[in-house]
């Protein structure tokens, strides 16, 4: 088993007020989708987040555009983090390009200021920590983010801070958070807008020392994780950004960011082991673009988990837009076959987790499953990547259990009768409410096979979907132990049912897990000895995978 010790979801680039009247539609679309696809997320094994971190480009036009540009982002950051138990108090916010409002830069100070810093020159004119240090010029860099930094004193971290630090002092910022298990969690908030100005920002950006020197000091301790947050990545975009990122390397072990709008992961590699984890999310609402090409709007869910063995690693769940179903699913492009989380290792020294597991243990929130990538990710049945197995090795028959409808008992018994091999030869034993042994109560033994059953087969029909048990205390149950790494949930496509273009199913956490037969149409109506042999060798497939662990 492993230990959530602090959890995050980071989204960038929403672009609250950006495009025409449908473009507008289609983002509150989207935008209340990907509210929605938390609590999903979650059930599928992504964990319950400590905190949410939002890498700029909240607004589109800095509120120039529209003066309701914060007000609408306000109210959607705040429902965001209501979907998951959180307030502004752990919501956590750095500026875009489109934070800056550019209406402001036709005058003539600010006009200079920025023509001098945005040279590349090597004069002290040419370098942003000297207009931080003045008094003035920093105030006017301050000035072109007003609509943004107005909205940031409502969230983390400044909502906290008494009294609250001018508009000038509130450009970047650092929060510590201690988590559980020991681990301190160093939140760092850069600016890399300051000096945005049009569409020939790349290249003329500027980080400066100061915020470096506020990123790495006071030095890393062993059981701290540095978390650097800036909306554009460093190297290429400012032309301080090699550097930065070389001395960002020797200190901070992970590090956040949006701009691009393509999801990415990579792991940059320094000697003594110095590694820093790069994250780049997608847009939450990406550019217009023409119908024919779908859209890549996407976020994360992260967790810094303790493995069984002390190992310390940081797990990343991708989430990517569906075109063709309208929701946020598993971005398996950016993981291995069948898996819906990537791990990457971690430096970070902790104290030993006592016996017991210690605050912060794995519940539902820290593991995962890698039969629930999803159709969009083609997995495997019951998955197969590290991330997603589960966690006892076998020590004997697998234990099946079926969800069905009584009205489909004639379709599970040739199931039944299909696995009699692997029945007869103990590879399995299965289980259904027929099977409750005298003097037991079904429910009793019900639930009592829920926590011993590897894997969970809901018989799918719209009599299935019509019951209690497909949502009911058995299902929630059965699902928090797949979220847990448990058990495996493979439904099994019985009969025809409303499935496609359908939010209610698709919002469904068992629509998730990738289903058999494979094409996905309904076992009846087709030769059914043939249909069921392909069923039972694939259960038998992923029976061998949990024996291979």
């Amino acid at each position: 088993m492993t230990d959530v010790l602090f959890s995050w979801v980071q989204l960038s680039d929403i672009h609250i007020g950006h495009g025409d009247e449908e473009h507008r539609w289609d983002q509150k679309l989207v935008l209340d989708r990907l509210r929605e696809d938390l609590p999903r997320a979650m059930a599928l094994g992504a964990p319950r987040p400590d905190a949410i971190v939002v890498t700029g480009d909240i607004a589109f036009s800095g509120a120039s555009r529209s003066p309701t540009e914060y007000d609408d982002a306000r109210a959607w950051l705040l429902s965001v983090g209501a979907a998951v138990g959180l307030g502004p108090e752990r919501i956590f916010l750095v500026p875009g390009n489109h934070d800056v409002s550019r209406a402001g830069d036709r005058g003539r100070q600010v006009a200079r200021l920025l023509t001098a810093l945005r040279s590349g020159g090597q004069s002290p004119d040419a370098a942003i920590d000297e207009a931080l240090r003045d008094a003035g010029d920093r105030a006017l860099l301050a000035g072109r983010m007003q609509g943004y930094l107005k909205l940031a004193a409502e969230f983390a971290p400044w909502c906290s801070r008494t009294p609250l630090p001018p508009p000038e002092e509130r450009v970047f910022w650092k929060e510590t958070i201690a988590a559980r298990g020991g681990l301190l969690v160093r939140f760092v908030g850069l600016n890399t807008a300051l000096l945005a100005a049009d569409d020939q920002d790349q290249g003329r950006l500027q980080l400066g020392k100061q915020q470096i020197h506020l990123a790495l000091q006071p030095s890393r301790q062993p059981n701290e994780l540095v978390v650097v947050l800036s909306h554009h990545p460093l190297a290429g975009w400012l032309s301080d950004g090699a550097e930065a990122e070389r001395y960002l390397q020797s200190g901070a072990q992970v590090h956040l960011s949006g701009h691009v709008h393509e999801a990415n992961f990579e792991l940059a590699r320094r000697g003594a082991g110095r590694n820093t984890l790069r994250i780049t999310a997608g847009a939450a609402h990406s550019d217009k673009l023409p119908r024919d090409i779908p859209a890549s709007h996407g976020y994360n869910f992260a967790a810094v988990v303790r493995g069984a063995s002390g190992e310390v690693i940081l797990r990343v769940w991708p989430r990517r837009w569906a075109h063709s179903s309208k929701v946020f699913r598993v971005d398996a492009d950016l993981l291995d076959d069948g898996a819906i989380s990537v791990d990457n290792a971690l430096d970070v020294t902790l104290p030993p987790a006592p016996p017991s597991g210690g605050a912060g243990a794995a519940s539902a929130t820290g593991a995962t499953n890698a039969a629930a990538a999803g159709a969009d990710a083609a997995p495997s049945p019951g998955g197969t990547a590290a991330a997603g197995r589960p966690a006892a090795a076998l020590t004997g028959p697998v234990e099946l259990f079926y969800f069905y409808s009584p009205e489909d008992e004639d379709l599970r018994k040739k199931l039944e009768t299909h696995l009699a091999l692997l029945r007869k030869t103990k590879v399995i034993r299965d289980f259904s409410g027929q099977s409750v042994e005298a003097g037991a109560t079904v429910q009793e033994e019900v639930f009592a096979r829920i926590e011993t059953t590897r894997i969970f087969l809901a018989l799918l029909s719209a009599s299935f979907i019509a019951s209690d048990y497909f949502d009911g205390p058995e299902m929630t149950r059965a699902l928090e132990r797949v979220a847990q790494r448990e058990a495996m949930m493979i439904p099994i496509y019985l009969k025809p049912f409303d499935r496609t273009d359908n939010p209610v199913w698709s919002n469904n956490p068992i629509s998730a897990f990738q289903g058999l037969p494979r094409d996905g149409k309904p076992v009846s109506g087709r030769d059914l000895d043939a249909v069921f042999t392909e069923i039972v060798r694939e259960l038998r497939m992923a029976i061998e995978r949990l024996g291979k662990k």
